[in-house]
């Protein structure tokens, strides 16, 4: 007997294997198809394009909400008593009860997870939309192999195939749909991953009932006859390898620990996994058309950050680099390395209060850049340099490397090519009346920008924002050093309702809070508890707040569960409080 019919399976009066080529054979195969066509579920790569592009349509009918809500606030400096106003606030506030919440961060650590309540239902919503999308529909496997491709690996794979675009899109810094939703790449970045374990488990779904199905009709003689015979077999399984690697690999515990080469490995893979996949999956379906849109939005995303990010930017910054002159701060702390990056700029360069610049350094591992805040806030129509506050982390990383390369004293000249700005805010903080931020370590570098801009919007009286309160932990108060030149520009610009600075002890053994109301800052030798320093400013709330709030996660994690809480002041009835937004920066250097 032929090996391949040793377990041939016989259905409806047809041997799988050793009737193939009869005409009971091809009646029943025409049957099957009948049942479940093979190129109409092509629809269900389509209808995965839809369901992503309508997420995107929310977000941006919430950026356009937020344009049309902040203009009216600035406008007319109150949006009480309108009955359209007073559903948006109570509804936004009843969402942000539920988004604004955490999940634990080990659970987040461990699993990957979104630390955002928000975001976690989503991309579980999303992710339960494709699953059950994949598998309730009737009809896993054909009768027989020779009928066509098992149903579940062909909805699975057409899936998979229309993510990959999204999937390319999210990995970007400057992507459509940062564009699009003002929403930046780093907040971003938690779907690109989840699209990517998605995507994964579609190509695993894609791939394992071929083999179950050859296995079950003929054992492994049918499969090694498959594999041999079908070119599609083969060409499966780099993508498959590349895409697993990808997911895999890109655990943030593997990422931190070895950032550098997981950057490249994460490249040559990416680059392995697209072209593999084009030529897996090029004549089925018109599949190849989401390559070729992938091809498109990825060339371009590069093609738009180097002209309006990079090294091509058609100003002065034209494949030259800034000047910038680095020092050590000479109160570090004998487990702590700070440095400061000042960078001239001939006012060919702007920014706004919260964005970031990723640095690459010439003849000084030119092929690794490193996010940094800037802590100085722009001026219009002045030469103002760029200033960055460092904190050098991972021995033998990038900042640790610059930092062991500078003196112990003065400043050393060098020169840097500067990719941003990215990030920042998406409201604007002038459109509220109180203004609270509160950051740990180096995150106030990402949070001075809203307290000087906040400060200056205090001088003007025809300005919205009439309070600013701003707290600032830290492991020890010769830590003030890093912000004092920028500190010194709020007594500067004080009128009435600024006072001086009170004088900073010169060391404390205990984590400390800074805490600014006004242009008063006060020095306590105690770590505040986070949640009660955001609770404590509920009784000084006013119509419209912002909290901005950068540091560690731990911090965010309790900040963003207080402010959560915080939203029962709008959703009481005839509150005076309309609105609590929270603003979460996700880097803290």
């Amino acid at each position: 007997m032929d090996p391949l019919q040793k377990r041939d399976v016989f259905h409806d009066g047809v041997w799988c294997i050793a009737d193939m080529g009869t005409t009971a054979y091809v009646a029943a195969k025409k049957q099957s198809q009948a049942a479940v066509a093979w190129a109409d579920q092509a629809l269900y790569g389509h209808n995965t394009v839809y369901f992503c592009a309508v997420v995107v349509a929310v977000f941006i009918a919430k950026r356009l909400v937020y344009f049309l809500v902040d203009n009216a606030a600035r406008t007319t400096k109150t949006t009480a008593g309108r009955p359209a106003e007073t559903c948006y606030c109570k509804l936004a506030a009843l969402n942000r009860w539920v988004c604004y919440r955490r999940l634990p961060t080990m659970l987040c650590s461990l699993f990957q997870l979104p630390s955002s309540l928000g975001n976690f239902l989503l991309i579980a919503g999303g992710s339960l939309y494709v699953l059950c999308y994949t598998f309730i529909p009737k009809f896993w496997y054909r009768e027989c192999r020779g009928f066509g491709s098992p149903p579940l690996a062909v909805r699975a794979g057409m899936q998979a195939t229309a993510l990959v675009p999204f999937l390319f899109i999210l990995s970007g810094k400057t992507n459509l749909i940062s564009q699009l939703t003002d929403i930046s790449y780093e907040k971003l970045n938690v779907y690109h991953r989840w699209v990517s374990v998605i995507c994964c488990l579609l190509g695993w779904t894609h791939t394992i009932p071929f083999y179950v199905q050859a296995v079950r009709e003929g054992g492994r003689a049918r499969l090694a006859w498959f594999q041999s015979h079908e070119d599609l077999f083969r060409n499966g399984i780099p993508p498959l390898v590349f895409l697993t690697i990808l997911t895999v690999f890109s655990h943030s515990y593997i990422r931190a620990a070895w950032y550098e080469l997981w950057l490249q490995v994460h490249w040559i893979c990416a680059l392995g996994f697209y072209i593999s996949l084009f030529y897996h999956c090029y004549p089925e379906m018109n599949s190849w058309k989401y390559m070729i849109a992938t091809a498109v939005f990825w060339v371009a995303q590069l093609g738009w950050r180097a002209v309006n990010k990079a090294l091509l930017r058609p100003n002065r910054g034209f494949l030259r680099p800034n000047k910038c002159r680095m020092r050590r701060f000479t109160s570090n702390g004998p487990d702590e390395h700070y440095f400061e990056v000042v960078i001239e700029n001939s006012n060919d360069f702007s920014w706004v209060p919260g964005q970031h610049v990723f640095l690459r350094i010439p003849g000084l591992r030119f092929l690794e850049s490193h996010p940094f805040s800037i802590i100085s806030h722009f001026e219009p129509r002045q030469d103002t340099d760029i200033r960055l506050v460092v904190k050098a982390c991972g021995w033998g990383g990038l900042t640790d490397h610059i930092y062991q390369k500078l003196p112990d004293s003065g400043f050393s000249d060098s020169t840097v090519f500067i990719d941003g700005p990215y990030g920042g805010c998406s409201r604007r903080v002038d459109a509220f009346h109180g203004v609270f931020l509160l950051a740990s370590g180096t995150g106030v570098s990402a949070v001075l920008p809203f307290l000087e801009e906040s400060c200056r919007q205090l001088k003007n009286p025809d300005a919205l924002t009439s309070a600013v309160n701003f707290s600032w932990i830290v492991r020890s108060s010769d830590n003030i050093e890093w912000v004092l030149p920028e500190l010194k520009k709020i007594p500067d610009d004080k009128d009435d309702h600024f006072t001086e600075a009170s004088p900073v002890p010169a060391t404390s053994p205990a984590p400390v809070a800074a805490t600014l109301q006004l242009g008063l800052i006060n020095i306590t030798n105690s770590k505040p508890e986070v949640n009660q320093l955001v609770t404590n400013t509920g009784v000084s709330l006013l119509e419209k707040n912002i909290f901005i709030v950068s540091g560690s996660d731990s911090m965010k994690v309790q900040a963003s569960n207080a402010v959560a809480a915080l939203q029962r002041h709008v959703l009481r009835r005839q509150s005076p409080i309309r609105e609590i937004y929270l603003h979460s920066e996700s880097f803290g250097w």
